[in-house]
């Protein structure tokens, strides 16, 4: 798969099967030591065991969905902004659908893609230390599922009520490829994000877009208004 980008998905390792691509990518990172380039993709057709936020299982049944991993490598000044991380790409993964089909995402705290009141995709982003160019460094091993065309009778039991996957909702047919080659684009944009430290233009995607906030969810909110305010001191 050929990107138009300058690093994300410029080296993708894909696997018909595997238990978790967030575990391959922790592996692969401990196996060399943190020496993994910036952008790798890890890419599953199924996953056995995929995670989501607070270590619930993620369907990740074989055709219907993509699921991939990206491992990033920012600057260690940026680590307590982290969390932001996560929220540029969903910010990422919302826009990468909609440049396909024509609909409208939203977004619920902390890391869920929602449809139409469903749940159509999440980002579990995992932060990891290690040496980059000789110093301590962070690292985000970032995860991303989608349920593309999964038939809603597959999900677990637990979930029917509340997820759904994009052809169901929408209508359209989009293929794995599709979405991984539209969010590594988008990702690669809304990391850049991140990275100037324009927290505002990833707080105000989320503001136009979440949905109901829920209970418990104030004082993390508090924090976000704090990486926007710490955005104009980044790019200062």
């Amino acid at each position: 798969m050929e990107l138009p980008t300058k690093f994300i998905g410029k080296e993708i390792i894909f696997f018909d099967e595997i238990d978790s691509t967030n575990n391959f990518a922790r592996e692969l990172f401990h196996k060399k030591e943190g020496r993994v380039k910036e952008g790798t993709v890890i890419v599953a057709a199924t996953q056995t065991k995929g995670r989501g936020q607070f270590d619930r299982s993620w369907h990740s049944p074989d055709q219907g969905g993509a699921y991939l991993t990206v491992i990033l490598t920012p600057p260690a000044g940026m680590g307590k902004f982290l969390p932001a991380v996560s929220l540029a790409a969903g910010g990422a993964g919302a826009e990468a659908l909609e440049d396909i089909a024509p609909v409208k995402l939203s977004l619920k705290y902390p890391n869920d893609i929602y449809l139409k009141g469903k749940k159509v995709g999440g980002v579990l982003a995992e932060n990891l230390q290690g040496t980059k160019y000789g110093l301590q460094s962070h690292f985000v091993i970032l995860g991303i599922g989608v349920n593309l065309y999964t038939s809603p009778s597959s999900f677990p039991n637990e979930i029917k009520e509340t997820a759904s996957s994009m052809l169901h909702l929408s209508g359209y047919m989009i293929e794995p490829a599709q979405f991984i080659r539209g969010f590594c684009i988008q990702l690669e944009k809304w990391y850049g994000y991140f990275l100037s430290g324009n927290f505002n233009r990833i707080m105000d995607c989320w503001n136009e877009r979440m949905t109901a906030i829920p209970e418990g969810a104030k004082e993390k909110l508090q924090d976000l208004l704090e990486f926007k305010r710490a955005g104009k001191q980044v790019r200062k």
